[in-house]
């Protein structure tokens, strides 16, 4: 286990020289062999390791958890910090798993982001992602959900994804390790647990014994088909972007007449404004939206809308103001800035509010409905004024009063 440990970890860049590993233990037998073996890596990998522990405040017998990882991490020299929840009380509607899961790794972040370390390093094994991909496929998911756990996924990896379960019984046996059962591991109430010990069971015994071999199989080769696509979808949005704001909003332009495109694009989109777990409900509602050319709420504060061209979004109400007496105005929340000539000195740069007029009295709402703006951008574009009146609106408009000095806007909403 040790030497496929160090291999995996070689081919996906993780522990090269001077990288610190924050290694997440619960106390169990896969946490506790994960951190011995990176504990004898460390030295001749070069990198540093660090452990984590969270209590979720589920178990009174996770305390026995935690002492037990203080102990190993005191014998094996390894820095601990230990994190606490409570998950009943932050559940809001989400089940004890998915609640769990949040908290965890969220404290493992926050801890990640703290010790300045360049990953966190968890103990999913092949089981695991046999589970991971079950339990997708009974969920009805598509590509995305078939790929199972990914190796890496942002700053966190899983380089025991490959290994069985019974090659680490045996080196937790072979090196003498202490670990603990968590008891919630038998309640067949939940639906991960059904399937490890009913559902793979039964398939390794009346279908196919190298079931998990088969799963995590399946796993890495729609991992390689969604990775595909998902290259596919992201050039794709660069060709029907139309506006955007990272975080605000996105206005698309000649969507791809490929629903699987489309979906992918639609999750690209939500991810940026912030959606955490795209679901698949989620996803229907917005191709609907898109399909049927309604306004629709998909959840997590994110509207779909398609009047003409699809609009994403979250309503913008932030508003700011600078003073351009320098000739020179920054808006933070749009992380907007402009660089105006003399004849704007006296003037201010925020964003559009009611009254607002150009200097022959016509109103900026009836300008930006002329020129087609999106309604979900309009208040979140830079405008110059002097009072209420407007003298230049970001990619839209620039009075003649500027004598053709116009002011160089630069972020904020990108226009393509």
């Amino acid at each position: 286990m040790r030497e496929a440990l160090m291999q995996t970890m070689k081919r996906l860049g993780i522990g090269i020289p001077n990288q610190g590993i924050l290694c997440a233990v619960s106390g169990g037998m896969d946490s506790v062999a994960l951190l011995h073996c990176l504990c004898t890596l460390r030295r001749e990998m070069g990198f540093s390791l660090y452990a984590a522990h969270f209590h979720h405040g589920i178990r009174a017998s996770a305390d026995g958890d935690q002492d037990l990882v203080d102990t190993l991490c005191q014998d094996w020299e390894i820095p601990l910090t230990c994190g606490r929840g409570d998950v009943e009380q932050e559940r809001c509607g989400r089940t004890i798993e998915e609640t769990a899961r949040d908290l965890r790794y969220d404290f493992l972040e926050r801890t990640r982001a703290t010790l300045d370390c360049q990953w966190i390093v968890t103990a999913h094994h092949a089981g695991d992602q046999a589970e991971t991909v079950l339990m997708h496929l009974l969920r009805g998911s598509g590509v995305r959900g078939l790929r199972g756990m990914e190796p890496v996924r942002g700053y966190i990896a899983r380089p025991l994804l490959h290994v069985e379960r019974e090659e680490i019984l045996r080196y937790v046996e072979t090196h003498h390790l202490p670990y603990r059962e968590d008891e919630t591991n038998a309640d067949l109430t939940y639906t991960r647990n059904r399937i490890r010990k009913e559902l793979i069971p039964i398939l390794q015994t009346g279908y196919n014994p190298a079931i998990i071999k088969t799963l995590c199989k399946t796993a890495r080769a729609a991992g390689e088909d969604e990775a595909f696509l998902m290259e596919q979808a992201k050039n794709a949005f660069l060709k029907v972007r139309r506006y955007s704001l990272p975080g605000v909003c996105h206005v698309l332009s000649g969507m791809p007449d490929q629903p699987s495109l489309e979906k992918r694009i639609l999750r690209l989109c939500l991810e940026d404004l912030g959606a955490w777990n795209v679901t698949e409900r989620a996803l229907i509602l917005g191709m609907e939206a898109i399909d049927q050319g309604k306004r629709t709420d998909i959840g997590q504060g994110i509207f779909v809308d398609q009047k003409g061209e699809v609009q994403i979004y979250r309503p913008f109400t932030t508003q700011e103001t600078a003073g351009l007496a320098s000739g020179y105005g920054r808006l933070n929340g749009l992380s907007l800035e402009v660089w105006t000539p003399d004849s704007c000195r006296d003037a201010l740069l925020r964003t559009r509010r009611p009254g607002d007029v150009l200097p022959g009295g016509k109103r900026l709402s009836h300008l930006l409905k002329e020129q087609g703006v999106p309604r979900c951008i309009r208040d979140a574009l830079g405008v110059i004024v002097r009072g209420n009146r407007v003298l230049a609106v970001q990619h839209v408009w620039y009075s003649m009063e500027l004598d053709g000095c116009f002011p160089k806007f630069t972020g904020g909403v990108i226009k393509d």
